[in-house]
């Protein structure tokens, strides 16, 4: 059986434990530690190489230990990303960031931050526009593209921000005389 990755808070990764980074996977080597300077924490790979993430970030991970065999993801030297099951992900955690896939060229993932915000060609999973918030983040080995489902809240504040008439009810017009049926002036 093999087990699907999930996406693990960065702070839980322990060592063996197998996390996706740019189509590849890659084996923990050691616990994050803090970081001195900034909100953020780093921890090692097997092999020597090292990686930087926000303390609350989240990164795709296979568990140590874990009856599993890591699945190829990387075909063609990265891993595609699977937009309709990140958007699935992200509407279940709604005003949490998440991960949507990391991008060689920092154009490109600038270019799907500005898809995803207005769903518009193959990214309508993230639809309507303006349901999904995206940024992206530089990292050493490309440019990741984060984003998070904000529509539960940004119509909450629509709402809220409709004026309200005297008797309590909101509308989006105000309240004034109305035309007189059957005469056209």
């Amino acid at each position: 059986m093999v087990t699907r990755p999930v996406l693990v808070p960065v702070l839980e990764l322990r060592p063996g434990d197998q996390v996706r980074r740019a189509g590849a996977w890659f084996t923990v080597a050691a616990r994050p530690r803090p970081s001195d300077r900034w909100a953020s924490v780093t921890w090692s790979y097997l092999g020597g190489s090292t990686h930087t993430a926000n303390w609350l970030g989240r990164v795709p991970c296979v568990p140590a230990g874990a009856d599993t065999e890591v699945p190829d993801m990387a075909k063609r030297g990265r891993a595609r990303a699977d937009h309709a099951q990140v958007a699935a992900q992200l509407r279940a955690q709604p005003g949490e960031w998440g991960p949507v896939s990391v991008y060689p060229a920092a154009y490109n993932a600038r270019k799907i931050a500005v898809n995803i915000r207005l769903a518009r060609d193959s990214f309508g999973v993230y639809g309507p526009a303006g349901a999904f918030e995206a940024r992206t983040q530089a990292l050493e080995d490309g440019t990741l593209v984060e984003a998070r489902y904000i529509a539960d809240q940004a119509w909450a504040d629509a709402l809220a921000a409709l004026p309200t008439g005297a008797d309590g009810t909101t509308g989006c017009l105000p309240a004034g005389p109305s035309r007189p049926s059957g005469e056209i002036t």
